[in-house]
């Protein structure tokens, strides 16, 4: 542990996106999540080489269980693909929710047997944590996603249920936020 600590120093010393990743990945592999979780926060902090650092670690599924922060670490990253990014995680979770759901039974958040029901987890967070980190960037072309998702998770009963509402809360923000954008733009 030690060892990756080092590197992450380093990594930090030398502003390097590059050794920051690395250390998620060796914190992650020793099962080390807090160690996972400052690695993202400094990799999140090191300028225009971490935005392609992070969507790599968010393209690695064994790193599913981080991807909240990933995301969180993205937002404070910025750049300017960002909510490009964001939309396509709300575009593929909506295809993946959409194939999932209707194998889903109502109360599946606590029913489904353990290994599938992290994974279940783990995807409803990545979905709620970018939905959270797309909402204040007011980014228009989102709304056919976000269109989508609301009325996937609407009309299917055990989507709709789950999580006390929270995806079709954010979806609703969202959508009143770029309706909000849209009747009132700012001025030039």
């Amino acid at each position: 542990m030690l060892t990756i600590q080092t590197g992450l120093d380093e990594a930090r010393r030398k502003n390097n996106p590059a050794l920051a990743s690395q250390a998620v990945r060796a914190f992650a592999r020793q099962r080390f999540f807090g160690g996972a979780k400052e690695a993202i926060k400094v990799l999140a902090n090191m300028g225009d080489g971490a935005p392609p650092m992070l969507n790599h670690l968010f393209s690695d599924s064994t790193l599913s269980h981080l991807y909240p922060d990933i995301i969180a670490a993205m937002v404070t990253a910025g750049g300017n693909e960002l909510a490009l990014i964001l939309t396509e995680i709300v575009e593929h979770d909506y295809f993946s929710w959409r194939h999932q759901s209707s194998k889903l039974d109502e109360g599946w958040w606590n029913d489904s047997s353990g290994d599938h029901r992290r994974w279940l987890r783990e995807q409803y967070a990545k979905l709620l944590a970018a939905l959270r980190a797309l909402r204040p960037l007011q980014y228009e072309p989102c709304r056919t996603s976000i269109v989508n998702t609301l009325e996937l998770w609407q009309r299917i009963p055990a989507l709709g249920k789950s999580g006390n509402g929270q995806i079709i809360h954010e979806c609703e923000r969202i959508l009143r936020g770029l309706d909000t954008a849209i009747s009132d733009p700012e001025p030039d």
